[in-house]
């Protein structure tokens, strides 16, 4: 009787211990696809055989820029070495026609009524690059030999245009010939803060404000690229605040005298934001700290010299006319 009673025990013990917790596994195809071009998602949750399961019902698309081709059916199945967990596998056909980096936010699956996620993922879409070579007139188009006249009827608001223009033209030296010319009394510079100084500066204040260590990692990282994207449109002329993390990326391969390494910290800044603030990826306190001294070193090492900041100055002219 204690025999039985103890294989009793000891098999609802060993059921309780081969409860699994579950988990999904999500493998990309490929990261990176030209315009047009299909690459494959695959996920497997893994569950207990017993566990009620709700699967996600996909649309079209699993953000704006990225489309869904195909959803096959899903598979469910044992496993080979424990028929106690259960499988549910599904492959997702995916494109884009938007060039850029996109990041795709967890897929959600519900067990038991429990929320579970998979990891976020990134799809790196690139346009087709042409040469010259590929591009072929058809064919030149035939030319008519045209008389005076015909000019004269085709052109002829050109040429009253022309004219009109000349006179404008004349009538505005006749006027700075004529007008009382204006002595320059005094010359003031107002040398311009350097980007450099206006970033750092920028980058203690976010310091100081303690974003992530708050849990608002989303405004942190928003702060951040801000900053930088900043300081990059006023160091190099490049419309970075308005241009996404591919195009900043594409601009900047361009200038030879930012060093390898700073390109490569900057493109792990930008696209680790990207999951951030579109994918809602967590970061751990380490991450945080190393991309805010990637940061910091972008600017300090990319900044202009003490030369070139002196020669960047606005002349304001005080004249007194006479």
């Amino acid at each position: 009787m204690r025999l039985i009673w103890f294989t009793i025990l000891n098999l609802f013990i060993f059921s309780a211990l081969a409860q699994i917790q579950p988990a999904v596994d999500l493998n990309q195809s490929t990261k990176k696809i030209l315009i047009g071009e299909q690459l494959t998602v695959d996920y497997t949750l893994k569950v207990n055989a017993s566990d009620s399961v709700r699967l996600p019902l996909f649309t079209d698309t699993l953000r704006k820029e990225v489309e869904i081709v195909n959803a096959s059916k899903v598979d469910t199945s044992f496993d080979e070495n424990d028929v106690s967990v259960k499988l549910f596998k599904q492959t997702l056909t995916l494109t884009s026609f938007d060039s850029g980096y996109h990041a795709v936010k967890p897929i959600q699956f519900f067990v038991n009524n429990q929320l579970v996620e998979s990891q976020p993922f990134l799809v790196e879409v690139h346009t087709v690059q042409l040469t010259q070579q590929e591009l072929k007139d058809i064919k030149s188009p035939f030319e008519a030999e045209l008389t005076l006249l015909d000019y004269l009827k085709l052109y002829w608001m050109f040429i009253l245009g022309g004219l009109a223009l000349i006179g404008v033209i004349a009538l505005i030296i006749w006027y700075l010939k004529t007008r009382e010319k204006p002595i320059f009394e005094q010359i003031i510079q107002k040398p311009q803060i350097p980007p450099h100084v206006i970033a750092l500066e920028k980058l203690t204040e976010l310091q100081k404000k303690k974003l992530w260590q708050s849990g608002d990692l989303k405004g942190y990282y928003s702060s951040l690229t801000t900053i930088i994207r900043e300081y990059i449109e006023l160091r190099y002329n490049i419309l970075a605040l308005e241009q996404t993390t591919s195009e900043i990326l594409s601009d900047l391969s361009q200038k030879q005298e930012i060093a390898i390494e700073l390109k490569e910290k900057l493109k792990e800044l930008l696209q680790l934001a990207d999951l951030v603030k579109f994918a809602k990826m967590k970061t751990l306190a380490e991450e945080n700290e190393k991309l805010f001294a990637y940061a910091k070193s972008f600017i300090e090492e990319t900044k202009q010299n003490e030369k070139a900041a002196e020669n960047n100055v606005e002349p304001e002219v005080k004249p007194n006319h006479v």
